[in-house]
């Protein structure tokens, strides 16, 4: 039984290891826009951080004064549109998790109001979700699982409307965490932030 022991599957730590980027991030910031959000969506979960350019989302749950038994999500959109050229912003994460953030074309916006999240037809984002002790990453369109560490505090977004690709990078580390290709964007595309209390 011993020698059988040996040879049972040891279980694979499936996290891939990304490396810095030389150049990255000096490269991304000459793309760098100031997001700002609509005042009567920015709440005390997502709201402006530092220079304008970074947002930051707060959504640990035991930061929140009235926690309830069903999960309650807060949507905030970015006021600016995007059709064409190329932008760069930074979302400032924390130790926070349940948080998505990304762009969204207008028909996504239309039919994901009042705070519902419906499909990931016309929303490219990044998002990172808490299990038990366990932390994941996923993009949309498709939905994707990705299995790199959880960035610990500011992850950049790189659009390019002419190539049709929404880049994800972690900035601290200066590494891409992923980039979905061949995006059918249907311009305008708005940015989007997400956290959702559970």
């Amino acid at each position: 039984s011993e020698s059988v022991l040996l040879h049972m599957p040891q279980p694979l730590n499936l996290e891939l290891s990304a490396g810095p980027i030389t150049g990255l991030m000096d490269r991304l910031n000459q793309f760098r826009v100031d997001i700002t959000l609509y005042h009567d969506e920015a709440n005390s979960h997502i709201f402006q951080y530092g220079d304008l350019r970074t947002i930051c989302i707060g959504c640990d749950h035991q930061n929140v004064p009235h926690t309830t038994a069903t999960p309650t999500s807060f949507l905030a959109w970015g006021a600016q549109t995007f059709t064409s050229g190329k932008y760069y912003w930074e979302v400032y994460v924390g130790d926070s998790w349940n948080w998505a953030f990304g762009v969204c074309n207008k028909y996504w916006k239309e039919n994901n109001q009042n705070d519902n999240i419906y499909g990931e037809e016309g929303l490219f984002s990044l998002a990172c979700v808490k299990n038990d002790i366990q932390f994941s990453l996923f993009t949309t369109s498709p939905l994707a699982l990705q299995y790199v560490p959880r960035p610990t505090s500011h992850v950049g977004l790189f659009l390019d409307c002419e190539a049709g690709t929404v880049s994800f990078v972690d900035v601290n580390q200066s590494s891409l965490i992923y980039t979905i290709p061949n995006c059918s964007f249907s311009p305008p595309l708005r940015p989007i932030f997400c956290c959702i209390h559970l």
